[in-house]
């Protein structure tokens, strides 16, 4: 957690990311969020992804294995592969 903070620090951007850790209620962090971003390199079966669709909340994910599932509202990018082409993504309103 303390490198994420490092890097939200290094560029600028604690007005814009917020790195939650241990919260119980997540409704009203999902409606005040415009996306999630989920780097995840090792999960079996994410709840997270379910409740951010579950919230209408688009997702960007690594193409993984687990991730098929899941194809209205999720950008799934290959894992490394810094020089991926850009992707129009509406986000709710």
């Amino acid at each position: 957690i303390e490198f994420l903070e490092d890097l939200i620090e290094k560029f600028d951007l604690e007005k814009n990311v917020e790195v939650l850790y241990g919260k119980q209620n997540v409704t009203s962090y999902y409606l005040n969020s415009s996306i999630l971003l989920y780097p995840s390199i090792s999960e079996s079966y994410s709840y997270l992804m379910n409740e951010a669709k579950a919230h209408a909340i688009p997702i960007i994910a690594f193409n993984l294995s687990y991730n098929p599932a899941y194809q209205n509202g999720v950008i799934l990018v290959n894992q490394f592969d810094y020089k991926q082409r850009k992707r129009s993504f509406r986000l709710r309103s």
